[in-house]
């Protein structure tokens, strides 16, 4: 054919020759490659020409049943419990596997998860009733682990008299507080009306503060860091353990 076919006119029978001499030298380089592939396979390139297939699956076989068995009756290894190896080492050559196990390998206990962190609610608005209540809202709130004085209650001098020391103490926290936000723990994690529980301002523990300025009594005897403090301010006379008229 001597130019390209012009739309319309007939294909020349020219064109089909050219195609089968193609076909043939493609048919020849597939023999060749199935001829090859049988030749590696026969001449004990495959993989399971060694065996060591065939023995990994034997030395398999029986960790394998175990596991089957063990999970047919549905009961998970226990702690102590001797567990079957049901794997082979697999690593390749220059690979590092890891501390070698030697011995069967025994199921251990988890991991305990750590305690919930303490749940603390923010008030603000605070109003002080005594040294160791107050109020947000519709809460009351009572400082936890310590025995605060009444709001009424008055305290003796050694030398006679008394002064009004549950009202001082009051005035204390008031000045301590400071028209700042109360956090207090909710040991249950639900709000009631009237709880008991532990507070703090800013960084400050009020149970702590009161104690050691002398404006509360320990309420919790097993606190060994309330009980050291409660000590101290005895020995420096604060608060309400002060013996002596302010000036005297």
């Amino acid at each position: 054919m001597d130019g390209p076919d012009r739309v319309g006119e007939p294909v020349k029978g020219n064109k089909r020759p050219r195609a089968r001499r193609f076909l043939l030298p493609a048919m020849l380089a597939l023999a060749t490659g199935v001829v090859l592939v049988l030749v590696l396979a026969i001449g004990g390139g495959g993989p399971a020409a060694d065996g060591t297939a065939a023995e990994d699956a034997a030395d398999a076989a029986p960790a394998e049943t175990a596991g089957r068995a063990a999970d047919k009756k549905g009961n998970a290894p226990k702690v102590g419990e001797v567990v079957p190896r049901k794997w082979r080492d697999v690593t390749p050559d220059g690979v590092w596997t890891g501390p070698k196990v030697s011995g069967p390998l025994v199921r251990v206990e988890g991991r305990k998860p750590p305690p919930p962190k303490p749940r603390y609610k923010r008030f603000f608005r605070v109003m002080v009733l005594t040294a160791g209540t107050i109020r947000a809202g519709g809460t009351r709130i009572h400082v936890d682990r310590i025995q605060a004085p009444p709001f009424d209650e008055f305290c003796d001098y050694r030398e006679g008299g008394s002064w009004p020391c549950g009202r001082v103490a009051r005035t204390a926290l008031l000045r301590l507080i400071r028209g700042r936000a109360v956090e207090c723990h909710l040991k249950d994690g639900k709000l009631a009306d009237d709880l008991k529980t532990d507070c703090r301002v800013g960084k400050q523990d009020l149970a702590a503060w009161l104690v050691e300025q002398g404006w509360a009594r320990v309420g919790d005897a097993s606190n060994k860091a309330l009980v050291a403090a409660e000590t101290e301010a005895k020995s420096a006379k604060r608060g309400i353990w002060r013996e002596e008229k302010p000036g005297g």
